[in-house]
C-alpha cells in the first residue's frame, strides 16, 4: 500500500470540555503540549470503508500498533492489538461500538469510516504491543485518547454524576446475585400462583401447540382423509344440562373442547368430570363434561 503524509491545521479542545454520555464521562483526550506523531506509517489506508476488506486482508493475524485519523477535523487515535481480526471486526461493528460509547467510536459513527484513515504504524511481537504503545502515548498526544496509560483504566475518571448514577445500582452485565438472593428468588418462583385468566391462556396456548404440531413431531395428532371419522364416537354429556354431543372422534372432541385426545382417554377409563374453562365477554365460563365411547 502507498504511503501518504498528511498536515491539519486544527483548533483543539480547551480541556474540561465535556462530552455527553449517559453511562460515563469521557472528559477530555489527551491534550498535553506534546508533538503530533510524524512518522512515517508502515501500511496507511486512505479510505477505512472502501478499503476495509484490505485492510483485513493484509493485517489478519497480526499484531501491530495502529492509528486511526479523522480528515474533517484531523484528530487522531492510537491503539494497539494482539488479535487483530477481533479488533478491526469492532471497529466495523456499529452496535459493538454504540454500547462502548469511546471517543473514537462516536467519531466513526458520526463522520463515518470514509472520513477516517486507518494506518498500521509498526508491526510487532503480541508482548510487546502494550509496551509500544505506551512508548507513544508517552511521547505523541493523540485527541482521541482519553487515557494515558496503554491496556488499563488508570487516569479515567467518572464525572460526580455519573457516579451518583451508578450508586445503587445493579448492572446486569456480569452481576451475579448472592446466594441468600439466590434463593429468595427460587421460593418465589416455586411460591407464584397464577390467577384463573392466566392458567386459561397457558392451558390454551399447551393445547393449541399440542393440536398444531408440525407432521413427524412427538404427540402430533396426524390428519388424515378419514381425519374426522376414525375411531369410535365419543358423546360428551354437560353435567348441568344434561345436553349431549356426539363426535366422530377423540381427535375432533379434543379440537372442540381444547384439549388432547390423551385427556379424553384419560377422564374416559376414570370416569370422572372434565372441567372447561372458556372466556366469554372476559368472563371465564366453567363447564363440566363427562366423556364416554358411544355404545359402551
Amino acid at each position: 500500500a502507498t504511503t501518504t503524509t498528511f498536515f491539519f491545521i486544527t483548533n483543539r479542545q480547551p480541556k474540561g470540555v465535556l462530552v455527553h454520555s449517559p453511562v460515563v464521562n469521557l472528559s477530555r483526550g489527551l491534550h498535553r503540549g506534546l508533538p503530533k506523531l510524524t512518522q512515517t506509517p508502515v501500511k496507511s489506508y486512505d479510505n477505512a470503508s472502501s478499503q476495509k476488506d484490505q485492510i483485513f486482508k493484509d493485517n489478519v493475524d497480526k499484531s501491530f500498533i495502529y492509528r486511526w485519523i479523522n480528515k474533517i477535523n484531523g484528530k487522531e487515535y492510537l491503539g494497539s492489538t494482539s488479535n487483530s481480526k477481533r479488533r478491526l471486526l469492532k471497529y466495523y461493528d456499529h452496535h459493538s461500538m454504540k454500547l462502548a460509547n469511546m471517543h473514537i467510536y462516536n467519531a466513526i459513527l458520526k463522520h463515518g469510516h470514509s472520513n477516517f484513515i486507518f494506518q498500521i504504524i509498526e508491526y510487532c511481537n503480541p508482548d510487546e504491543c502494550v509496551q509500544r504503545e505506551q512508548y507513544y502515548l508517552d511521547n505523541f498526544d493523540f485527541e482521541y485518547n482519553i487515557l494515558s496509560t496503554a491496556n488499563s483504566m488508570l487516569g479515567f475518571k467518572h464525572s460526580e454524576e455519573t457516579l451518583n448514577q451508578m450508586k445503587g445500582r445493579q448492572n446486569a452485565l456480569g452481576f451475579k446475585h448472592s446466594e441468600e438472593t439466590l434463593i429468595k428468588l427460587r421460593e418465589n418462583q416455586l411460591n407464584k400462583k397464577h390467577n384463573e385468566e392466566s392458567k386459561l391462556k397457558m392451558r390454551e396456548a399447551w393445547v393449541m401447540r399440542k393440536l398444531n404440531k408440525t407432521p413427524g413431531s412427538r404427540g402430533q395428532i396426524r390428519k388424515s382423509p378419514s381425519f374426522d371419522n376414525r375411531g369410535k364416537s365419543i358423546i360428551v354429556t354437560n353435567v348441568e344440562d344434561k345436553t349431549i354431543t356426539e363426535y366422530n372422534s377423540l381427535a375432533s372432541a379434543a379440537k372442540a373442547l381444547k384439549s388432547t385426545t390423551g385427556t379424553i382417554r384419560k377422564y374416559i377409563a376414570n370416569k370422572s368430570i372434565f372441567k372447561s374453562k372458556t372466556r366469554e365477554n372476559n368472563e371465564i365460563i366453567i363447564k363440566n363434561y363427562v366423556f364416554s365411547y358411544k355404545d359402551e
